[in-house]
């Protein structure tokens, strides 16, 4: 089979979760010897291919996709929907659109990418639920693959690389882009209840200068911050593995990667309440927090770092969430929509 891939121009401006999932994606399926390339509308036909995997619902590759459905290439679709787009708004956007009421962008693409998918792929089972209920998909074009990540680095991080070079002992960790959807301010102000510095990884968004500001003044000398550390790289693994918590209270997330890193690394996980896959993929193994009261982020944590290192959960991780697993799946929705398709 030959596969292309494409995701909305603008993500290589910003490092972040749809980024990091075609790249990876990309380079495990060619190790996996599928014939995959990176569409480039310069150079590729959609003839060229048997499969156009689109990474996002979203309005820029709509045309792309509708093409390729016109010319019997196979659509396949990661939806990555945003969580601020809850079944019932999508399904209202949706009606507004096939009663051709209110015609506006948003609403028109979403649903007419899905309704013209061969497949279309979620990271969690109510992720799966949504697509099917707002869009009226069957439930046999919807496949659920979690998302992945490097079992062999993270599951033998050593924590003492991160300690020595950053001088640190315990430690709360949280990794993301400085800027308010991340919460790290109320994390900061959180922190103060808790006997342990913070450390905040993560570059600052570009209009999210004075929210940064801000929170290296609350956070005075209890808080380290450290603008980036490679991606995948030894000293990340490590940065997971030495704390003794990894701390997301985003406002909303989609599927955060970094947690299942995090899990993978043996590390308490206390993440937001807003996002639908880590309580699927977790269970009663991680701690969940009201992102927008400080006091609960406080007192989930303080919970979270009395709670024994769960073995048995980060060995089901390491196992579910590894990219030999989520390529094995995503290579049988491939063939599945090849094979409907004749």
């Amino acid at each position: 089979m030959k596969v292309a891939f494409c995701t909305y121009p603008n993500t290589n401006q910003n490092i972040g979760g749809v980024q990091m999932r075609v790249n990876r994606t990309f380079k495990e399926l060619r190790k996996a010897g599928v014939d995959v390339e990176l569409f480039d509308q310069w150079r590729h036909h959609l003839s060229e291919f048997e499969i156009l995997h689109s990474f996002k619902l979203h309005h820029s590759v709509q045309e792309l996709v509708l093409t390729a459905n016109k010319r019997r290439v196979c659509n396949v679709i990661s939806t990555v929907l945003p969580p601020e787009y809850p079944v019932r708004t999508v399904r209202v956007m949706s009606e507004f659109w096939k009663r051709n009421i209110g015609r506006n962008l948003l609403a028109h693409t979403i649903y007419s990418q899905a309704k013209v998918a061969d497949g279309l792929i979620a990271v969690s089972r109510a992720e799966a639920n949504i697509i099917e209920n707002a869009f009226s998909v069957p439930a046999d074009k919807i496949h659920v693959i979690s998302n992945c990540a490097d079992a062999a680095l993270y599951g033998s991080a050593d924590p003492s690389i991160f300690r020595e070079k950053f001088e640190l002992e315990r430690y709360v960790l949280m990794i993301g882009r400085v800027e308010p959807n991340k919460n790290q301010l109320r994390l900061i102000r959180a922190m103060k209840a808790i006997d342990l510095p913070l450390v905040v990884v993560g570059r600052i968004s570009d209009d999210a200068q004075d929210y940064a500001a801000q929170c290296r003044k609350e956070g005075g000398g209890r808080v380290k911050f450290i603008d980036h550390l490679p991606y995948n790289s030894e000293l990340l693994a490590s940065a997971y593995a030495g704390a003794e918590a990894f701390v997301l209270p985003s406002v909303s997330e989609i599927a955060p990667n970094s947690t299942i890193e995090a899990a993978m690394a043996g590390t308490r996980i206390v993440v937001t309440r807003n996002s639908l896959a880590p309580a699927e993929w977790f269970g009663g193994s991680a701690t969940y927090v009201n992102p927008l009261d400080e006091q609960d982020i406080a007192e989930q944590l303080n919970y979270a770092l009395k709670r024994p290192r769960d073995l048995p959960f980060r060995s089901r991780i390491l196992d579910e969430f590894s990219w030999e697993s989520g390529v094995k799946k995503l290579k049988t929705v491939y063939e599945t929509v090849l094979e409907r398709r004749g």
